[in-house]
């Protein structure tokens, strides 16, 4: 059974060593080597339960640069454009319209009539050709769609490592991670690495099953985890732009309807990272030379052990690190 011990995170501390010697803590890639070794050991660490105890490292892998895909409407459509009753071509597949009287003070009504659009325009790229007359009134009645015979294409987002448990039953994500140089946590920046990575939790809640995503964050030697729910990661139906690039969730207010203001998330705060290693920092002047790691901090332990057991792929020994 592999166990973590300080000799094995001497790697770790001589790459690092060479990144701050160099003085090259600025450049991203550096810290990839740095994060490939740690995640590789820490899943070679793991001690499954039961019948998982002799061959769950074997079924774990960390992918690089894993692409995450989607298939999304070219041009957004307006639900409000759209008056005519489907109820005839949509006979073919068994489902009714509900189109034809919806009001811009109906919230709910609109998301179902976006949602309802877009699947329609999904189902219709990949159908035969009298379902596909069905997307050619939506067209008609979009006029950002008009003139135009391709309204499906694909976008992607792509994460610097995902930690995945693959079986013969299929793939289970257990972990994206996304990293960022040694630089100075602003406020500014520690908001746009988590507005990333949830945008790649978003990306992967349309390819993967689960309800939960964990999204490990990383600013040269500090980290911050992260639990994204499916539900706060909804994505627009149609491509993302730059001005609609965080996840979009419709709103759920009715007019005349008194609800409770909900909550909204706070922004992240650059107080949030915490270090990953217990160190030992040698500077000159302001300038980092050397780091000498002694282990993992109580947080991070902490952090790799909740991901671990509330995937069920077992728990990390880490013996004296």
């Amino acid at each position: 059974m592999a166990i973590f011990s300080r000799p094995s995170l001497r790697t770790v501390e001589n790459i690092l060593t060479e990144i701050y010697g160099q003085d090259v803590a600025n450049e991203e890639f550096r810290f990839y080597e740095v994060y490939d070794t740690v995640l590789i050991q820490v899943l070679q660490a793991l001690e499954g339960k039961g019948e998982k105890s002799p061959n769950i490292r074997d079924e774990l892998a960390i992918a690089p640069q894993y692409v995450l895909e989607r298939e999304a409407l070219i041009n957004p459509i307006d639900p409000h454009g759209y008056r005519k009753d489907l109820n005839d071509r949509l006979a073919l597949k068994g489902q009714v319209s509900t189109m034809s009287n919806i009001t811009r003070s109906d919230a709910d009504e609109l998301e179902k009539a976006e949602n309802y659009l877009a699947e329609t325009s999904m189902e219709a790229h990949h159908s035969d050709e009298e379902i596909k007359s069905t997307i050619l009134d939506i067209h008609k009645v979009n006029k950002d769609l008009r003139g135009t015979h391709r309204y499906i294409s694909t976008e992607s987002r792509i994460p610097d490592f995902i930690a995945s448990h693959i079986t013969s039953v299929g793939r289970r994500t257990l972990l994206l991670v996304e990293i960022k140089p040694d630089l100075p946590l602003a406020q500014k920046d520690v908001i746009r690495l988590y507005d990333q990575a949830k945008l790649q939790a978003a990306f992967a809640f349309e390819i993967f099953t689960g309800n939960t995503l964990y999204s490990l964050m990383l600013i040269g030697r500090k980290f911050y985890m992260k639990i994204f729910d499916r539900a706060a990661c909804k994505l627009r139906h149609h491509l993302l732009k730059q001005v609609d690039e965080e996840p979009y969730s419709p709103p759920s207010k009715k007019r005349g309807r008194r609800e409770k203001k909900k909550l909204q998330e706070p922004d992240p705060d650059p107080s949030m990272w915490q270090n990953v290693f217990e160190e030992t920092v040698t500077k000159s002047g302001s300038r980092t030379t050397n780091v000498e790691i002694h282990g993992f901090t109580t947080e991070f332990k902490e952090a790799m052990d909740l991901v671990m057991k509330s995937t069920g792929v077992g728990r990390i020994r880490w013996g004296d690190c």
